[in-house]
């Protein structure tokens, strides 16, 4: 590929690329693919795309050059990730400050800009060491920024991982009349815990209403059957609702794990079969990898 000295390094460029993305360019509310095989297939794609001369760095230098600010911002993050050139985090700083500060730059843009931005100056000061000048004018840029982003109506990922990260700047003693210049990022964060709280007491009810048959083991979930004496194994369809159906791929994704731990210690593992009932596995023995592995094999074998 271009630019690259090998396919896995080529890989590695589109993730880094396709994440941020989705970490800077898009609301951190924005749902994403339920299905890991459409995650996959997001990736595949990307890895397509770059592959066609027409989507090239070669492509984006030359719309870049005719001063349109999209190519100029894909063009920064080209060079900040290394896609088909070399990693250079600097040439993407200048770039995306001199878009991000012309007045022909639409505000939707100048708002993910200020997010890929917030990302580079956290990175940078977290390479750098805990105290000095550098240090501190790389923590403000990154507050900075994501104030910048959220003032322009968008709270991405990224703006609300930067505001828990230096929640510690946030000012208790502003005197009257006077305003935190940081205000809008504390009050972004303030609004998604309340609605972190409200999601988690939704969810307590939910398990409350029945507590002798769901337990919730993650809070992705909405529940997990536990204990496993009390989970019916022969239901005739399977559940409509979205955790339920294979949740062994889809809840632990996060962590890599595969199954619940129920409160007897067992983990535990449904299977969907073909004929549309459950089996339930359950072993205090096996290890999460290989009780996905046989979950998967009586799916596909429909035991």
């Amino acid at each position: 590929m271009q630019g690259h000295s090998d396919y896995e390094s080529y890989q590695q460029a589109v993730m880094e690329y396709l994440t941020c993305k989705k970490n800077c360019c898009y609301p951190y509310d924005e749902p994403d693919p339920e299905d890991p095989n459409q995650q996959n297939n997001f990736f595949k794609a990307g890895l397509i795309w770059f592959s066609r001369p027409e989507n090239s760095i070669s492509r984006v230098i030359e719309d870049a050059s005719t001063g349109d600010s999209f190519s100029q911002s894909e063009l920064g993050l080209f060079y900040y990730v290394g896609l088909q050139t070399k990693k250079d985090p600097l040439a993407a700083e200048l770039l995306w400050n001199e878009v991000v500060e012309s007045r022909q730059t639409p505000s939707s843009l100048k708002a993910k800009i200020h997010g890929y931005l917030a990302n580079l100056y956290r990175e940078r000061a977290s390479a750098q060491s805990n105290a000095g000048e550098k240090y501190i004018a790389s923590c403000l840029k990154t507050v900075g920024h994501s104030v910048k982003s959220v003032q322009l109506g968008l709270t991405s990922p990224t703006v609300l991982f930067v505001a828990e990260k230096f929640i510690d700047l946030r000012r208790t003693d502003v005197p009257q009349g006077a305003k935190d210049p940081f205000q809008p990022l504390w009050d972004a964060y303030d609004k998604r815990q309340k609605e972190m709280q409200y999601e988690e007491l939704a969810r307590e009810k939910r398990v409350a209403k029945a507590p002798n048959k769901y337990r919730c083991a993650n809070p992705r979930s909405d529940a997990v059957p536990d204990p496993v004496e009390e989970v019916d194994t022969s239901v005739s369809k399977p559940s409509s609702h979205k955790h339920d159906t294979h949740y062994h791929v889809e809840l632990w994704s996060m962590d890599g794990s595969t199954s619940a731990r129920t409160a007897n210690g067992s983990l535990a593992s449904r299977a969907i079969r073909k004929d549309g009932n459950t089996t339930l596995l359950s072993s205090k023995t096996l290890d999460p990898e290989t009780l996905r592995t046989l979950t998967e094999k009586i799916e596909n074998a429909g035991i």
